[in-house]
């Protein structure tokens, strides 16, 4: 199959040495294992062996994978089942650092997962990342539409860092973490509580019934939703009965 690419950038208000330094304090698999169900971790001649998890063959996927640090740069090469690599860049703004996180490859295992599979491997390092450091992220539309990198990105930032997540380039971000088999509101961020709580049990009597919908038609339960209305998109990534719900905000052009 072709290669395939997931990328974001992140603004990190810190030294590019201290978020590298970070990163390589996590073991591979810590890292690498974002990519699907992690089984099995070994080691072979320095490098680890992650063994994940294949919902279509009866053996597991196996990947080889090293990382190495090239000034401000990490580069953990990946073999096996999945050939390709991720690079994470740092480059100093001041006492900031502006971070590139870029994954590629292909191989069985994208021929299962296809793209989801890096937006998590993107994700993982990302929300590594923003568990430490403050940061802000941004925003690349690819094609003038949501990729499905920057939607997990958006829900996962938000969480990770207790709404603490910005967005750059004219824009603000609110989310609603919604328990919709009960209507309740599991938290909020940037929406204040008596309407968070509105707001739940809408959603719930709205996304319950597409849920099931989905469901009943046999295409299995959605992990995303997407709803686009002019300037707001609004993504509810949905699991095991809870949906949090990301809805961004893009200002109009000379707008306040």
């Amino acid at each position: 199959m072709e290669r395939l690419t997931r990328s974001a950038v992140l603004d990190v208000r810190a030294p590019c040495e201290k978020v590298l330094e970070h990163l390589l304090s996590r073991s591979i698999e810590d890292i690498v294992g974002g990519v699907a169900r992690l089984t099995g971790v070994a080691e072979k001649k320095g490098r680890k062996v992650l063994h994940f998890s294949s919902a279509t063959r009866r053996e597991d996927y196996r990947v080889e994978a090293e990382v190495e640090k090239q000034g401000d740069k990490l580069v953990y090469r990946l073999r096996g089942d999945l050939e390709g690599e991720l690079r994470v860049a740092g480059l100093p703004r001041g006492s900031a650092c502006r971070v590139y996180v870029e994954a590629e490859g292909r191989g069985p295992l994208l021929d299962e997962y296809g793209g989801e599979a890096l937006s998590r491997l993107v994700n993982r390092v990302i929300v590594t990342i923003v568990s430490k450091f403050p940061a802000i992220i941004q925003p690349r539309l690819p094609g003038g539409r949501l990729g499905d990198a920057f939607v997990e990105l958006f829900s996962l930032l938000n969480l990770a860092v207790g709404g603490q997540a910005t967005v750059a380039k004219g824009g603000r971000l609110r989310s609603v973490a919604v328990n919709i088999d009960t209507g309740s509101v599991v938290t909020a961020d940037g929406i204040e509580e008596a309407r968070a709580q509105r707001l739940a049990a809408k959603l719930s009597n709205a996304l319950k019934p597409l849920v099931e919908a989905l469901e009943e038609l046999g295409a299995g339960q959605p992990d995303r939703i997407v709803v686009s209305a002019g300037n707001t998109v609004l993504v509810a990534s949905h699991v095991a009965g809870l949906s949090v719900v990301t809805i961004l905000e893009k200002e109009e052009e000379g707008g306040g």
